[in-house]
C-alpha cells in the first residue's frame, strides 16, 4: 500500500541518522535531508510552533521571546493504530531518536527535553546549531507526516547572539528548503502585509514557481474587524500552486492558563469560520484539519514521484561506498546491489568480517612486491606505470598536467641526451688552458736543458697538461651520476606510493628503503667504474695510434705556419641550459697553478740573477703553444666520444639494468620475513578506523534499498 511510504522514508531518516558523521560518507547527511519532508519556515513571532502543535494536538514545543527554535526539530508523526477489543487505550507518546525505546507520555517533559538538548548544542546564548533533534510522536489523532521544525526567521541579533545571526538561520533554512524533494511550509501572520512575510519571500527564492510551497495564514482572529484575508486565500495577491490555508490556533493566554484543550480549539476553530461572513463560503478549505489532510496527501503525493530517484541516488551512494571499502582493503561488495538475498548476506559477512591472517598476510606482501617490480621497472622503461590519466576525473576545460611532463625513464633519457652529452661534446679542452700554462709545463719539463730542440720536452708537456684536462670530466661525469640516482630514487617514490596505499605504513617505508638501499649500493661501484676509466685513459695515452700520429703531424705543421694561437677562431662554448631538469657549468673550470717567483726564497738560497719572466712571447713558443693546443684538442675529442657513449651506458648498467633486474629477489629477502611480519603487514589505525566505517556506511545503505524495496512493493 502506498500509503505506507510516510514510515519508510522516517525509517530511512532514522538509518541516515545512525551513520557516523566523521565517517567516510559525510554525505549521507545531505542524502537524509533531500528525502521527502515538510519543512516548516515563517519569522519567530509568525505562528510557526502553535500550527505545529495543532498538527500534533498536544502542546510540546518550547516557547518565548526571541529565537526559541535553535536546532532543527525533525518531527515524525505516526498515527497508532485503534484496537476496538482492547479496553485500554494507549496514550499518545514521544520518542527521541538519541534515546530509542524510552517512552515520554509527558508532553510536558518532552519540552524540557528538546530545551536541554538545544542548550547542550547551541549554548544558552541564543545561537544556533545544524544538528538536528529527532523526535517520533505516536498518537491516534495525527496523520503519517514529517516535518522539520527549522529556526524562525530574524532581522536583529538580540543579547550575545553573533551580529549575523540573520545570516546564519537564513542559510540554515535555505540547506533544508533547498532540495526539490522538500515541501515547504510556509506560515506567515494574518494581521502582517504579506508582501513582507518572510518565510514566503525565502520560499520564493528556492522555489520560485511556487510548486512545492503551502502557504499557512495565522492570527486570523487577530485581525481588525472588517478586515480579512481572502484576497490572498484566493491567491489574487501571491500565487502558489499549493495554496493558502488559514487556521485559528490557541493563544498565548490559553496556553499559559492551560484552560482549553486542543480539542477545544479545534471546535473553536471551526465555529470561527463558520460564522465569518466573508470565511463561510470557503470553510472546507479552511482551519487545521483541512491542512492535516492536504499535508498528508501532498507529501505521499512527492514521496511518490521522488522514489524513482531517489532509488537511483541510493544505487549511487552504494557503488561509492562498495569503492572506498576496496580503497581501504575490504573485499568487493558491488555484486550485492541489485540482489536482496545476496545484500543481506553481505551485511552479515562484513559486520562480521575476520582480521587477516598470516597467509593472508603473505600473500598480500607477495602481491605487493610483485606488482611494485612491475610498476617500478616499466616507469623506467617506459611501457607500463601509472602514467595515464584518469579520463573519469578529469574536466573537459582542464588539461591533464601528467600529459605536460616528462616522467620516469623519458627523464633519464632527457639528463643523457639534452643535458650531459651535449655539454661534454662541447668542450675544447685547448680553450681551457692558458699560454702561461703550457709555457710553464714546458718549461718543467725541460729543466735546465731549455734551449734543446722543440721536440725536447713537450711529450712530458702534453701528459701534464693533458692528464689536467681529463680531470676537468670528472665532476660532470659525477653530476650526471648524482641526477640519474636522484631520478631512479624519485620513480621507487612514485611506484611505491601507487601501488603501497596508506593502509601499510610499515610495508611502504621498508620496501621504500629496501629499494633505495639497492640502488645505493650500485652508485660506489658506479662511480669507481667511472673513475677507473678516466685514470686508464691518461695512465696509457696510446698516442701511437695512426690517427692520432696523424693529428700530431698535423698539428706540428701548422704550428709552424702560423702566427700562434692568436689566429685559432674561436670556440663554441657549451650550450647555456635552460632551468630544467638539470644544468652543467657553461665554463669549464680554469686550471692556472700558482707558480713561485723566483724571487722567493727557496730553502734559503736567494737567486743570483734577475726573475725569468714567463709570458715572455717568441716565434718558438708560439709554436710550441700551437703544437701543443693541437695535439691536446685533437685526443681530448676522441675521449670526448668515448664518454659521450660510454658514461651513459655504464650508468645504464649499474642504476637500471643490475637494480630492475635484482629488485624483485632483493625485496624478498628483505622483506618476506615470516617473524616479523605481523609487524610489516600491521594497518595504519586511521585505515582501519576509515574501512570499519564505510563497512557501517555500507550496511545502512543495504538496509535502506531494502526500505525502498518494501515502499516500491516488491
Amino acid at each position: 500500500m502506498m500509503e505506507n511510504v510516510i514510515p519508510v522514508i522516517n525509517e530511512l531518516q532514522d538509518l541516515f541518522s545512525r551513520v557516523d558523521p566523521h565517517g567516510t560518507m559525510t554525505l549521507m547527511q545531505d542524502f537524509s535531508q533531500q528525502l521527502p519532508q515538510i519543512a516548516v519556515v515563517g519569522s519567530q513571532s509568525s505562528g510557526k510552533s502553535s500550527v505545529l502543535e495543532s498538527i500534533v494536538g498536544k502542546a510540546f514545543l518550547p516557547r518565548g521571546s526571541g529565537i526559541v527554535t535553535r536546532r532543527p526539530l525533525i518531527l515524525q508523526l505516526v498515527p497508532m493504530p485503534t484496537d476496538v477489543s482492547s479496553t485500554v487505550a494507549e496514550q499518545p507518546f514521544g520518542e527521541f531518536l538519541h534515546e530509542p525505546g524510552k517512552k515520554y507520555y509527558d508532553f510536558d517533559r518532552i519540552r524540557e527535553v528538546i530545551s536541554e538538548e538545544t542548550d547542550s548544542i547551541a549554548g544558552v546564548n541564543k545561537n544556533i546549531s545544524p544538528e538536528p533533534i529527532r523526535l517520533r510522536i505516536h498518537s491516534p489523532s495525527v496523520a503519517p507526516l514529517t516535518l522539520v521544525d527549522l529556526p524562525g526567521l530574524v532581522r536583529n541579533p538580540i543579547g550575545d547572539q553573533p551580529k549575523d545571526i540573520d545570516r546564519q538561520v537564513s542559510n540554515l533554512v535555505r540547506k533544508y528548503i533547498v532540495h526539490e524533494n522538500t515541501l515547504i511550509l510556509a506560515v506567515s501572520a494574518a494581521n502582517a502585509d504579506i508582501a513582507t512575510s518572510d518565510g514566503v519571500q525565502l520560499a520564493q527564492q528556492v522555489d520560485p514557481h511556487g510548486r512545492r510551497t503551502i502557504g499557512v495564514l495565522t492570527k486570523l482572529d487577530l485581525m481588525e474587524e472588517g478586515t480579512h484575508v481572502v484576497d490572498i486565500i484566493e491567491q489574487r495577491v501571491i500565487s502558489l500552486q499549493r495554496g493558502f490555508i488559514p487556521v485559528v490556533n490557541m493563544s498565548q493566554s490559553d496556553l499559559d492558563q492551560g484552560s482549553k484543550t486542543m480539542a477545544d480549539q479545534r471546535r473553536a476553530e471551526l465555529q470561527f469560520f463558520a460564522q465569518h461572513p466573508r470565511y463561510a463560503p470557503m470553510r472546507d478549505r479552511c482551519g487545521m484539519a483541512f491542512l492535516q489532510a492536504k499535508l498528508s496527501a501532498v507529501l505521499l503525493e512527492h514521496v511518490q514521484q521522488a522514489l524513482p530517484k531517489l532509488r537511483t541516488d541510493l544505487d549511487g551512494l552504494i557503488r561509492s561506498t562498495a569503492d572506498e571499502i576496496e580503497r581501504c582493503g575490504g573485499s568487493s561488495a558491488l555484486a550485492c546491489i541489485n540482489d536482496a538475498p545476496q545484500a543481506a548476506r553481505e551485511k552479515v559477512r562484513l559486520r562480521n568480517a575476520p582480521n587477516a591472517t598470516l597467509i593472508d598476510q603473505s600473500a598480500a606482501l607477495l602481491s605487493f612486491i610483485t606488482k611494485f617490480t612491475d610498476d617500478f621497472t616499466g616507469r623506467i622503461s617506459g611501457n607500463g606505470g601509472n602514467l595515464l590519466p584518469d579520463f573519469s576525473k578529469i574536466k573537459l576545460d582542464q588539461s591533464d598536467a601528467s600529459t605536460l611532463e616528462l616522467h620516469g625513464g623519458a627523464r633519464i633519457h632527457q639528463i643523457f641526451h639534452d643535458r650531459f652529452m651535449p655539454y661534454i661534446t662541447a668542450l675544447r679542452a685547448s680553450d681551457m688552458l692558458k699560454a702561461e700554462d703550457i709555457r710553464q709545463a714546458i718549461l718543467n719539463t725541460r729543466g735546465v736543458r731549455a734551449s734543446q730542440l722543440l721536440p725536447f720536452g713537450v711529450e712530458q708537456a702534453f701528459e701534464q697538461l693533458y692528464t689536467r684536462q681529463v680531470q676537468c670530466l670528472v665532476e660532470p661525469i659525477m653530476r650526471c651520476v648524482r641526477y640519474v640516482y636522484d631520478e631512479v630514487v624519485h620513480i621507487a617514490c612514485a611506484s611505491c606510493k601507487h601501488i603501497v596505499s596508506v593502509r601499510f605504513p610499515t610495508l611502504k617505508t621498508r620496501m621504500l628503503d629496501a629499494t633505495i638501499a639497492l640502488v645505493t649500493s650500485q652508485r660506489p661501484l658506479l662511480e669507481s667504474h667511472l673513475r677507473t676509466n678516466l685514470e686508464a685513459e691518461v695512465v696509457y695515452m696510446n698516442v701511437s695510434k695512426p690517427e692520432m700520429v696523424a693529428q700530431s703531424m698535423r698539428a706540428l705543421t701548422q704550428a709552424y705556419h702560423s702566427d700562434g694561437p692568436r689566429d685559432r677562431p674561436p670556440a663554441k662554448k657549451p650550450a647555456e641550459p635552460d632551468a630544467g631538469l638539470l644544468s652543467f657549468p657553461t665554463e669549464a673550470p680554469s686550471r692556472q697553478p700558482e707558480m713561485t717567483s723566483f724571487t722567493q726564497e727557496t730553502q734559503g738560497v736567494k737567486p743570483a740573477v734577475s726573475p725569468i719572466e714567463l709570458q715572455s712571447s717568441t716565434e718558438r713558443s708560439i709554436a710550441e703553444d700551437a703544437f701543443l693546443r693541437g695535439v691536446i684538442d685533437a685526443h681530448f675529442s676522441g675521449l670526448q666520444r668515448t664518454v659521450a657513449d660510454q658514461v651513459p651506458k655504464l650508468i645504464v648498467y649499474y642504476l637500471i639494468h643490475r637494480v630492475t633486474t635484482e629488485i624483485r629477489n632483493h625485496l624478498v629477502e628483505k622483506l618476506y620475513v615470516p617473524d616479523r611480519m605481523q609487524e610489516l603487514m600491521e594497518e595504519d589505525p586511521a585505515m582501519m578506523d576509515r574501512r570499519k566505517s564505510a563497512v557501517a556506511t555500507f550496511c545502512t545503505l543495504l538496509e535502506a534499498k531494502e526500505c525502498l524495496l518494501r515502499a516500491e512493493g516488491h
